[in-house]
């Protein structure tokens, strides 16, 4: 469980007789810089998992289209004949499911797995900040506080020693900025890069995406309002009318949205590629996210 990524938070000691200005600030510099190669090494792993899907997944795709035309070979044998062409339909539409899953939901799950646990283990990233503080004349040392962990950096002697960072990992790696209400969930922030989550069915943080329902239409008197004139903006179904009351409900839905209060329909999406059991991309950049029937 300890390689999923690492999230810290840089402090603001006060220096020290021991630890001058410039020393914390050479510390917490060489905290920083560590962590961005490990999330370089990271970036190319994920790279290399999505070359290496995409390549099982045409395998796969092929073993599945070849195992369905043997099915439908076999079951024509057993049901010949134009009287039986609706019943072998049903059978195929039935079985033609089955099998593509059976193919690609193992490589879609061994993709999952790779992304999911990364590289980024905290006790590989804090060896590799030792290391470097080291090389520049520092001491670090390190106290466990459940899935928190302090970092303090001393000089050569390990002496006069000031907190500097904290390291998360796991659920520690979050913290609630917006408590929901009633069917709205809780919204989260990775505490490193600062982007919104939320919990998913199965309470797995992932990652919130939210995709306002504008149109081109209303892209004009958004960015210039003043040219809007008599326009306005009215809803889709065209219950509401142009009006300037409702622009401005629209900009205060908008402002309302930065502090997590917007009525606006949110979704989830994930930064590495979302792949259905066909092994099509879940998310099309052109199209935006699939719809489906209430």
């Amino acid at each position: 469980m300890d390689q999923q990524e690492v999230a810290f938070c840089l402090n603001d000691p006060a220096p020290t007789a021991r630890m001058s200005a410039v020393k914390v600030a050479i510390a917490k510099l060489v905290i920083m810089e560590t962590y961005r190669d490990q999330l370089a090494r990271e970036s190319r792993f994920q790279r290399e998992r999505i070359r290496e899907m995409e390549k099982a997944l045409a395998q796969a795709k092929t073993a599945h289209q070849t195992e369905y035309k043997q099915f439908q070979k076999d079951t024509k044998q057993g049901l010949p004949g134009k009287s039986n062409a609706a019943r072998r339909k049903d059978i195929y539409n039935e079985a033609r499911p089955g099998i593509v899953h059976h193919h690609i939901d193992p490589v879609v799950k061994q993709y999952e797995k790779a992304a999911y646990y990364g590289t980024i283990s905290l006790g590989s990233l804090l060896s590799q900040v030792g290391m470097a503080l080291r090389s520049n004349g520092l001491v670090m040392g390190s106290i466990v506080e459940g899935n928190r962990t302090r970092v303090s950096v001393g000089n050569e002697m390990g002496l006069g020693a000031v907190h500097v960072a904290t390291y998360y990992k796991l659920a520690e790696r979050f913290e609630r900025v917006h408590t929901g209400r009633q069917e709205r969930p809780d919204v989260f922030q990775h505490r490193t890069i600062l982007s919104e989550f939320v919990r998913d069915r199965y309470d797995t943080l992932i990652p919130r995406y939210v995709i306002r329902n504008l149109s081109k239409r209303d892209v004009v008197p958004l960015a210039r309002p003043s040219e809007q004139g008599d326009l306005g903006m009215s809803s889709r179904d065209g219950t509401v009318p142009a009006h300037a009351n409702f622009d401005t409900a629209v900009l205060r839905h908008l402002r309302a949205a930065e502090q997590g209060s917007s009525f606006f329909v949110s979704t989830t999406h994930l930064e590495v590629p979302i792949f259905g059991a066909t092994g099509k991309d879940f998310y099309n950049r052109d199209s935006g996210p699939p719809t489906s029937r209430a």
